[in-house]
């Protein structure tokens, strides 16, 4: 008998994109439930959140404390507040991940719950200054 799995979408969020409650009801739309993190974002983006809050749990770090420890913070509350089955996916808070590629991940993950899904963009659908960036982070760097 197959169990139903809940689907998370975890938002790290550094100066979102006004965007972003729009992004979270979409996800509510397809199942999900979210949790969104206000990494230090600061003054101007109280009403974002505020917003957000409608569609998602928000978590609040008072200062930017960067995406990884953002995405701990938002795991831990997961752990602690859901209960096993779930699937959790991350999304940035600029809106470049549709919300169906979430649910694709999601379904990937699903097929091998021992396996990590990741998933990325082509580089032809990425911006240019993303490709290059990306490219510069592939250099070693040499002291």
């Amino acid at each position: 008998m197959k169990r139903n799995i809940q689907r998370i979408a975890l938002i790290p969020a550094y100066r979102p994109c006004e965007r972003l409650p729009e992004i979270l009801k979409e996800l509510n739309e397809l199942g999900f439930a979210a949790v969104t993190v206000n990494d230090g974002s600061g003054g101007g983006y109280e009403e974002i959140f505020e917003a957000a809050g409608q569609w998602s749990a928000v978590l609040e770090h008072k200062v930017n404390c960067g995406k990884g420890s953002a995405i701990k913070t938002g795991l831990c509350y997961i752990a602690g507040k859901f209960r096993e089955p779930y699937t959790a996916v991350t999304l940035d808070a600029d809106g470049q991940h549709p919300a169906a590629d979430a649910l694709r991940v999601c379904e990937a993950a699903e097929k091998d719950p021992e396996a990590l899904a990741v998933g990325c963009r082509p580089d032809a659908d990425m911006p240019l200054f993303r490709r290059v960036l990306g490219l510069l982070s592939d250099i070693p760097l040499v002291l």
